[in-house]
């Protein structure tokens, strides 16, 4: 058995088959690869700010930075840390993390990736200019860097963070000169990174890379290119007329298609909690945690998973998943239970149901499955939800604040990237978050402050707990289940991985 990449994902080609063990079924030797193989890649979505590194975050731009940029560390779905650019790490005190740094490091420009250069990188996270994008806003405490020596740099942190270097694996570090030479906007389209890649042309819905021989690891194509397919069908149906050699953010209805062209599947789970997410800030139904908890009983949970999902996961009971770091196990799913949810609407005012609004996307696996089972779950028990398609970037827009919220309910999984560890969720669904723009209960924040203040992992695990028993209890979404990630692959490509959503790049193989 061969693990592939920062972990692996079970590749089959017979039946849909989850497992919280990812494996890979067979050894794929190492032949010698033809260099002029482009790998193809059809995605959701290319990043809304193109290629700056310190912008990854969400899935679909993690996937696509993780080409063209190396990561600090990389962390499995168990939490384990390892290594990246960063070779080591120690904690000296509560408030110091020294990292040792891989020797000889290139940027795609030549210039070198020391100790200086990654001060240069955290120095930008923390200004103006850089605390703007989604990747560095996730990571929390750091106060000062400083270069020891050349491979060596000091960290201090403005509070114990016994996870520091958990976090450290959304850091993809620029040429910060290169940024600061050429501008945002250019650097944006032709990033300097150190990744195994490097980008030769960004252009609307489509980006081009050619491999990049100097870095810490090669790749075994010569080339890749990555295509923004919004719709799940469109990506399919590509991979199925071999224009396409990897799809992105399947579904299970599209398994038996992929297997009838004779393609593969990555399957695994991931640290996603699908959930219908409450506005709760906004004035209006959802303040009332009992309309919220209605909407949790009234959807039968089991139902989906068992008929559409079809796949080795859980009915989520809370913001984290049964592999992070803080998981409450005794915490029981809402049971599917009708009568109580009416009960509970008539409390709260509504013996006659009300009418709810929810703002979708639909192009990622089986969002649209599950909004549509919600819909006709909750309408058994007089609520009328209605479902308003919005494009990503819209709600992107909504989730920083930058347009308004119209509705009670949106698209939106609680995520454990990059640290799989509960608190990780805290910083977007609490009054921590930057713009407070849906979650912001005061009462827990001293709990959620003390986790993040705790250096022994005991006690914060304790404290991470109680925080879940809150969330859960207060129904701050509606819990579906544990997301399972299902890529399709050509009958071409071999050694493929996705874990924490960082794509072993380097190993791919097209045959």
């Amino acid at each position: 058995m061969k693990t592939c990449g920062h972990g692996s994902r079970r590749v089959v080609a017979g039946s849909l088959i989850a497992s919280t063990a990812l494996v890979v079924l067979a050894a794929v030797p190492q032949p010698v690869i033809a260099q002029e193989k482009t790998l193809r890649v059809a995605l959701v979505g290319l990043p809304n700010r193109q290629g700056i590194g310190h912008d990854a975050f969400g899935e679909s731009t993690v996937n696509l930075i993780s080409a063209f940029y190396e990561s600090v560390t990389y962390n499995d779905l168990a939490g384990n840390v390892t290594p990246g650019l960063a070779a080591s790490w120690q904690a000296q005190g509560t408030d110091t993390w020294v990292l040792k740094l891989r020797p000889n490091l290139k940027f795609h420009n030549g210039r070198t990736f020391d100790s200086a250069a990654m001060v240069e990188n955290i120095e930008f996270m923390l200004s103006e200019k850089g605390r703007i994008y989604s990747g560095t806003r996730n990571i929390i405490g750091v106060g000062s860097a400083r270069a020891v020596d050349p491979t060596t740099v000091e960290i201090k942190t403005t509070a114990p963070n016994p996870i520091l270097p958990r976090m450290l694996a959304i850091l993809f570090p620029m040429e910060i000169k290169a940024f600061n030479e050429v501008g945002a906007d250019v650097f944006a389209r032709q990033p300097v990174g150190t990744g195994v890649f490097r980008v030769s042309g960004w252009q609307p819905g489509k980006v081009d890379g050619v491999a990049f021989d100097n870095g810490w690891r090669s790749p075994k194509v010569a080339r890749i290119t990555f295509n923004e397919i919004a719709e799940v069908p469109q990506r399919v149906q590509g991979l199925a007329s071999g224009q396409i050699d990897v799809a992105l953010a399947l579904g299970p209805d599209n398994v038996a298609q992929i297997q009838g062209v004779g393609g593969k599947l990555a399957i695994g789970p991931t640290n996603n909690t699908m959930t219908m997410m409450f506005n709760i800030v906004r004035p209006g139904p959802m303040q009332d945690v009992r309309i919220r908890q209605a909407l949790n009983y009234a959807v039968n949970k089991e139902a989906f998973v068992k008929n559409v999902v079809r796949a080795d996961t859980r009915v989520a009971t809370q913001p984290s998943t049964s592999i992070m770091s803080g998981f409450n196990r005794d915490l029981q799913p809402y049971p599917y239970d009708p009568a109580r949810a009416k009960a509970l609407l008539a409390e709260a005012g509504h013996p006659n149901g009300l009418k709810l609004t929810a703002e979708i996307i639909t192009g990622i696996a089986e969002f649209s499955d599950m909004f549509q089972h919600i819909a006709s779950d909750v309408k058994q028990v007089g609520i009328d939800l209605e479902l308003r398609i919005i494009s990503r970037p819209d709600l992107i827009a909504k989730m920083l604040g930058q347009k308004q919220w119209e509705s009670d309910a949106f698209s939106m999984q609680y995520e454990g990237f990059p640290t799989n560890d509960a608190m990780r969720n805290m910083l977007n669904h609490s009054c921590m978050a930057f713009t407070r723009a849906w979650n912001c209960m005061q009462e827990i924040m001293p709990r959620i402050e003390a986790a993040n203040r705790e250096f022994d992992v005991a006690k914060r695990d304790q404290i991470m707990r109680e925080i879940m028993k809150f969330y859960r209890d207060q129904a701050t979404a509606l819990y579906m289940y544990e997301r399972v990630q299902i890529d399709g692959l050509g009958r071409n490509v071999e050694n493929y991985a996705q874990v924490n959503r960082a794509i072993n790049w380097h190993d791919i193989v097209v045959r």
